[in-house]
């Protein structure tokens, strides 16, 4: 797990503009390129105010390159005020695009678990909660456990392996069988 806190890394706490997020997002990548593979990314916008149309052009542009396979790294946002949050949930939900944000109990060890904000449809979400609350699982163990017998493995993994697509859970594979777990759940 790595903290990257916006603030330190841009030098300011006033994040406005589509040019000032176009000139932070190759500091923001370099930072992110400095974790090791698949590390969990804490972005902390601890202090800072950031507008729509700067997250937009930001950190957004990150997540779509960690959805496209091309950045290898989990991101969760922490310390995000009020308006920040809301700014990033309208952007992402104009770009149908889910994120997570962490609240921590004590320390960052002990998280309460993800609260996803942007798009992410019902049925999305009632499975990433289920995943969260059992500290991860199979597709296997969700055809095992289904109310709904009609739903078979082939289901579940695809709904599992889109959540995982969507850099919102874990994907690993434990002998013949893909099991997956919470972003938080570092090995």
């Amino acid at each position: 797990m790595k903290i990257i806190s916006v603030v330190d890394l841009v030098g300011s706490t006033e994040l406005a503009g589509t040019d000032m997020g176009v000139s932070h997002l190759p500091k923001l990548l370099e930072a992110s390129l400095s974790a090791a593979k698949d590390e969990l990314l804490l972005l902390d916008f601890s202090g800072a105010n950031a507008t729509a149309s700067y997250l937009s052009q930001s950190v957004v542009k990150l997540l779509r390159m960690a959805n496209a396979g091309e950045l290898d790294r989990f991101f969760v946002f922490v310390g995000l005020n009020k308006h920040t949050k809301d700014d990033l949930e309208i952007v992402l939900r104009l770009q149908k695009m889910p994120a997570l944000t962490v609240d921590f109990l004590s320390d960052l060890k002990n998280p309460r678990g993800p609260l996803v904000i942007g798009h992410l449809e019902p049925l999305y979400r009632e499975l990433l909660d289920r995943v969260s609350a059992v500290s991860g699982t199979s597709a296997e163990e969700l055809m095992e456990g289904a109310q709904d017998e009609s739903i078979q493995k082939t289901a579940w993994l695809n709904r599992l392996a889109y959540l995982a697509s969507q850099r919102l859970i874990r994907r690993e594979k434990r002998a013949r069988e893909l099991f997956f777990k919470p972003v938080y759940m570092e090995d």
